[in-house]
């Protein structure tokens, strides 16, 4: 056989619970069966990518509960193994496999939480690199006014639910249940929220962004979103109009953007 034969074969043992053509490749020791040794592999394999999501995802396991949480991970780890060399990426599928699995329907927001825990870990793993110098900007020619662009800070990630998952995420940083409680009692839980998530330097922040009947027309969420979709100056004037200086200049004041064009 190829090692690419043998190596899928433990991947079906350790993923799809297949063990048999993995137990053709090990020996058993007299206590323990080849298909014995194996699946306690497997279960080894289970729990370390079970304590990464743990890890990744503290809250989310909470609003679960311990035993709902691992059985789920078990669920979760077959239906999506690493796909990546790189282990700070597993998990990137968790928040999507929570909006279609049935049983976790009871908690309808546990998938935007794991949606924002994973956002708010891909913040922080982000390299900082130096942001361009914005005076430089009034250096510009007038003529190339209008295709000027701008790219976002790299760390920076837009969030938005239905529920105030900000608040909910916030009320779990206590040690004690009772300071938990005391601080979910003052939730309205079902309000929308708009975030902004990035890293200044060697912190988290994060920004609320919501609408809350405070402003009319285009607000700076989709401001920033007009600057990820690649809009260029002159669609920001025509569609922002008076409010893109305020805009830019609150962009550039928080470290949203990260260079021109």
């Amino acid at each position: 056989m190829s090692l690419e034969d043998i190596q899928n074969d433990f991947i079906a043992a350790f993923f799809n619970n297949t063990l048999q053509a993995a137990a053709s490749h090990v020996k058993g020791n007299g206590t323990l069966s080849a298909e014995q040794r194996i699946g306690i592999y497997r279960g080894s394999v289970h729990g370390i990518l079970t304590q990464a999501l743990e890890h990744t995802f503290p809250v989310s396991k909470m609003l679960l509960g311990d035993k709902f949480f691992h059985a789920m991970c078990d669920v979760f780890i077959d239906k999506h193994p690493p796909d990546s060399p790189f282990f700070a990426d597993f998990g990137v599928h968790l928040a999507s496999f929570l909006d279609h699995f049935e049983p976790a329907q009871t908690v309808p927001f546990v998938a935007d939480m794991a949606r924002f825990e994973w956002l708010r870990k891909t913040s922080w793993n982000t390299a900082l690199t130096p942001a361009s110098d914005f005076t430089t900007l009034m250096e510009t020619p007038e003529a190339d006014y209008a295709s000027l662009t701008f790219s976002l800070n790299p760390s920076l990630q837009l969030f938005q639910s239905p529920y105030r998952i900000d608040l909910l995420w916030s009320a779990h940083k206590y040690d004690k249940r009772e300071d938990i409680d005391a601080a979910l009692d003052t939730i309205t839980l079902d309000e929308p929220v708009k975030l902004a998530i990035w890293k200044p330097k060697d912190e988290l922040a994060i920004f609320d962004l919501t609408d809350r009947g405070t402003a009319t027309g285009e607000t700076l969420w989709d401001f920033i979103n007009a600057i990820k979709n690649k809009a260029n100056l002159e669609q920001l004037a025509s569609k922002f109009s008076d409010k893109l200086p305020a805009y830019l200049s609150s962009c550039i004041q928080h470290g949203w953007l990260q260079s021109f064009t």
